[in-house]
């Protein structure tokens, strides 16, 4: 009874697409209908389905829970067509259509064949590799933050060098993808009586790795939270009324982008820039900007 409901379904959906395309693009284009099915015959669905001409991409779709897939409208010519399923190869069709005026094309099912080896090779694609860590040391130019004390008119910018020390771990998967943590303290000196504001931050990262001969490079980002410690001085007094004191957590986004050049198996060099971002609520204080990163990484595995 299912399969009666399903086809009756499938039915009304072709029966209505081609009233629309009557209407709509009669003698200028055409539709393609067809099924995918894996080893089981069984439909297979979210497979990425598109047309090829010259080696172009006209156009494409999903295959929806039945593994169905429609095309439209399709203008004239013929096609070759790729199929793309998940991380598996991408795999072509030469010639499997050509579009005539006012061409309504069902295919037979295309049934994908998952072999032993392509299943091997997903699991290689995604398997554990190993991991890397190391120490770095870093600096940067921050800006915008401001103090208010309780003289309304005295304000100082936060603004200089900061540096800081810090590191990461970082767990490979596959050629490219790298998951792990950091965490980093970065510390900024400012105004004329030695005030500061601390930076503490880490958090979970992800990236992905590009290897050219002995250099990889990487961009990848990390999300996470820290705490932030303001200490301003006025003047040198020890009366404490011209001082200022804050500490507050924060939770920051920081983009990253950098290289690792390789020594040995073991070891590389890794320079990297980011930028930290505040992502809860921003605090009048919160000087941001650019940090460099400059260290050594040990590396662990395939």
């Amino acid at each position: 009874m299912n399969k009666i409901k399903k086809r009756k379904i499938m039915i009304k959906r072709i029966f209505l697409i081609v009233c629309t395309f009557t209407c709509m693009y009669a003698h200028s284009q055409g539709i393609l209908i067809g099924k995918v099915i894996g080893n089981d015959s069984q439909p297979v669905q979210n497979v990425r389905v598109w047309l090829i001409q010259n080696d172009t991409s006209i156009m494409g779709t999903y295959t929806d829970r039945h593994g169905h897939f429609i095309l439209m409208p399709v203008p004239l010519g013929k096609y070759d067509m790729r199929i793309k399923y998940m991380i598996y190869d991408t795999y072509t069709i030469e010639g499997i259509v050509e579009i005539k005026s006012d061409t309504i094309i069902i295919l037979d099912d295309i049934k994908l064949i998952f072999t032993s080896k392509m299943l091997e090779d997903v699991e290689k694609k995604m398997s554990f590799r190993g991991y890397s860590g190391g120490m770095m040391l870093h600096t940067g130019y921050l800006s915008g933050g401001v103090v208010n004390t309780s003289n309304p008119l005295e304000k100082t910018k936060i603004q200089g060098m900061s540096w800081g020390v810090g590191g990461c771990l970082r767990f490979h998967f596959g050629k490219h993808l790298r998951i792990g943590g950091e965490g980093y303290n970065s510390t900024l000196h400012y105004g004329k009586n030695k005030s500061y504001i601390a930076l503490s931050w880490g958090g979970l990262l992800a990236d992905c790795q590009w290897r050219i001969d002995k250099f990889t490079v990487f961009l990848g980002g990390t999300i996470g939270g820290g705490s932030v410690k303001n200490i301003t001085v006025l003047d040198n007094s020890t009366t404490g009324k011209n001082a200022a004191y804050r500490k507050y957590p924060v939770m920051v986004a920081t983009p990253f982008v950098g290289m690792e050049y390789t020594l040995t198996p073991r070891l590389r060099l890794i320079a990297k820039a980011d930028h930290v971002f505040s992502i809860s609520k921003r605090q009048p204080d919160f000087a941001t900007g650019i940090h460099v990163y400059a260290g050594v990484v040990f590396c662990h595995g395939k």
